[in-house]
């Protein structure tokens, strides 16, 4: 997985079951999976999430989203294994 550059942090919004809207902050992008700092939040192994951001282009702001499922967790956050295409993840 590669680090994100800290000057271009990812923020994110995990929309996550049995808690609704969380935020997150992308730590490392990898080919099908993505490293998510989610505070004190804990996800719950095997469960899926939706992944939402949005980013500006110009004079327009643009949302996306990606499902993924909770593939490990630890004291700050969990690891999401990617179930859509990559091809909409912003490039850091």
């Amino acid at each position: 997985m590669s680090p994100i550059n800290p000057s271009k942090l990812l923020h994110l919004t995990l929309k996550y079951g049995p808690l609704g809207l969380v935020r997150a902050t992308g730590l490392r992008i990898g080919p099908n999976s993505l490293l998510v700092d989610t505070g004190r939040v804990t996800l719950t192994d095997n469960s899926e999430v939706e992944v939402l951001w949005s980013e500006r282009r110009g004079q327009a702001l643009r949302s996306h989203s990606l499902p993924a499922r909770v593939c490990g967790t630890d004291e700050h956050g969990a690891r999401l294994m990617l179930i859509g295409p990559m091809a909409s993840l912003p490039q850091t």
